[in-house]
């Protein structure tokens, strides 16, 4: 784990597949990070925060400089979005979440013929019905 300049940080695109905070979690979160410190890294490839988006917006919030990081440049855009869907599974989102998730990457794939996935596949991944992510 390092600390990186906050301000050379982006979000990766694979980041807002997940849910956003609402305001209330975020708010808590904010008041967790001002008491405890930031006790959960974000992971970060190649300059860009693929996992702990809100943490980063929380510690802008108040005015850090600084961002614990698990960095690892040598991850493919595959590995991403793998972790970025295993690290949700984990967090127990509801089935609804999920089904939005996985939606959202279905059409961020289907952009490129090269990463192009069947509807079933994706929903398989997320352990939805293909149903739930039909058009």
């Amino acid at each position: 784990m390092i600390n990186l300049n906050i301000e050379s940080l982006q979000i990766h695109e694979y980041a807002n597949l997940t849910p956003n905070m609402v305001d209330e979690q975020f708010k808590a979160l904010v008041i967790d990070i001002q008491t405890n410190g930031q006790l959960e890294p974000v992971k970060v490839c190649k300059g860009k925060i693929y996992d702990g988006r809100h943490r980063l917006k929380a510690l802008k919030l108040l005015n850090k400089k600084k961002i614990k990081a698990i960095v690892d440049d040598n991850l493919t855009e595959e590995d991403i979005r793998s972790q970025v869907r295993s690290l949700e599974n984990r967090r127990h989102q509801t089935p609804t979440q999920l089904a939005i998730m996985a939606y959202k990457e279905y059409v961020m794939l289907s952009k490129n013929e090269d990463t192009k996935e069947s509807q079933g596949k994706i929903a398989e991944r997320f352990g939805i019905s293909r149903a739930n992510l039909a058009e």
